[in-house]
């Protein structure tokens, strides 16, 4: 199993070299568990199929559970094998439950739409989901985040998410790792 890091929020150091690089925040959905140790045991070799995908590598940085728990699970820094062409390129953030048949809980898109703020907003970083990434996936029929999971929805949530209004601090405070 890969160590999880030390959670802490991405400062204008850190946020430096990751601008030279990224631009993009992909929403998954994962289908894996109920909780983000669950999709890490899955991807580490706990589900042959899934970690033979993925080359035995965790493959988002953070997992959104349904109670709205963010853990992040890679350095900002790692390429995690999400997408395929945009790994180098893109942050991966899964939130656990399958949206082509379930809207998320509240609490969970609560939680996702903050994460992403924080992560993306100072950045003017995209966000889409993972059927939206040309060539992001093999299978044409995915359906990521899915249906449920309404991008354009999203996106709007994140835009109206104003710095000023979220307790930035209290926030990475309660991101689990």
């Amino acid at each position: 199993m890969i160590p999880l890091i030390r959670c802490t929020p991405p400062n204008e150091r850190q946020h430096a070299p990751l601008r030279e690089h990224l631009d993009t925040i992909l929403i998954h959905r994962i289908g894996i568990g109920t909780r983000a140790a669950d999709v890490v045991h899955a991807f580490t070799g706990g589900v042959p199929d899934a970690a033979r995908v993925t080359g035995y590598k965790m493959p988002y940085h953070f997992v959104v559970e349904a109670d709205g728990t963010c853990v992040q699970c890679l350095s900002l820094a790692y390429q995690g094998p999400h997408a395929r062409k945009w790994n180098g390129r893109s942050i991966g953030i899964a939130a656990i439950g399958d949206f082509r048949i379930h809207a998320p809980p509240a609490v969970q898109w609560r939680s996702a739409v903050l994460l992403s703020a924080l992560l993306a907003y100072p950045q003017g970083w995209a966000i889409m989901g993972h059927d939206a990434a040309p060539e992001g996936s093999s299978d044409a029929a995915k359906k990521c985040p899915g249906d449920k999971w309404v991008m354009e929805d999203f996106r709007d949530a994140v835009a109206e998410a104003s710095l000023r209004t979220i307790d930035v601090d209290n926030f990475w405070a309660k991101v689990r790792c």
